[in-house]
């Protein structure tokens, strides 16, 4: 127990320096929960924040998102996109949903279509959480949170560039859990290890939950993954090729 914690603190660290390198973004390592991949974190965040019969919002096409919301007991309104606003929702088909909604799920850069949202959507939408939450505080309502699922984020081509929540609207961090992990940008589906960040509170209830279905991250992998983060040159010449490969 005290070598799996140990381990989890390290890679704790090494991924707030990866964030803090790579994209400018500060995390407190309070905030950070790690899992054995993208998949208990996700899981987790759902059996936290989202009570049965709960709102969840989320875009077709998504990845898995309706049996998450299923297994919750949640009531699930898939908000259909189309090519033209690159299979990402509008602030038009989002906003009526805002009001009752306990999570809005959002994926980008999103599976399956590739696409990223853009970064005025993703800061309306920001603002229009922020708006909401302030008038829940004066009615003693339950917050409206941000599920950001941003596996892909190193994955972006051409002009796409990744944006998160954190760098548009600072203030939303107590709303919003973003999700990341190694199976993706590294091609390393089989090495479970991921994790999100998440307001403290949150984090450490999901903690509690995924101790109890033992979905931690092996020790062989966080030691593993701890040491590549540490590493930039390294990842940077893999993540290099990886893209020239595409």
């Amino acid at each position: 127990e005290l070598g799996r914690e140990r381990d989890q603190a390290h890679e704790r660290e090494a991924i707030c320096t990866l964030y803090r390198r790579e994209l400018d973004l500060d995390v407190p390592v309070e905030s950070v929960l790690v899992g054995s991949g993208a998949r208990p974190p996700i899981y987790a965040a759902f059996q936290t924040v989202v009570a049965p019969g709960d709102t969840v919002v989320f875009p077709v096409p998504s990845w898995n998102v309706n049996h998450y919301t299923f297994l919750s007991g949640a009531h699930g309104i898939p908000v259909v996109t189309t090519p033209e606003t690159g299979f990402m929702p509008t602030m038009a088909q989002l906003a009526p949903h805002l009001g009752t909604a306990r999570m809005v799920v959002i994926n980008s850069p999103q599976n399956p279509s590739g696409t990223v949202i853009a970064p005025e959507v993703l800061a309306e939408l920001c603002d229009a959480i922020l708006a909401e939450n302030t008038r829940r505080r004066t009615t003693g309502d339950r917050p409206l949170f941000l599920l950001y699922d941003a596996v892909y984020w190193q994955l972006t081509f051409g002009s796409a560039r990744h944006h998160t929540p954190y760098h548009l609207r600072p203030e939303i961090a107590p709303y919003v859990i973003m999700v990341d992990a190694i199976s993706k940008c590294w091609s390393a589906t089989g090495l479970r290890v991921g994790w999100c960040v998440a307001p403290p509170w949150v984090r450490a209830k999901m903690q509690a939950l995924i101790g109890h279905v033992g979905d931690w991250a092996g020790r062989a992998e966080q030691v593993a993954t701890a040491r590549l983060l540490a590493e930039p040159e390294r990842l940077g010449t893999f993540t290099a090729s990886f893209h020239a490969q595409v």
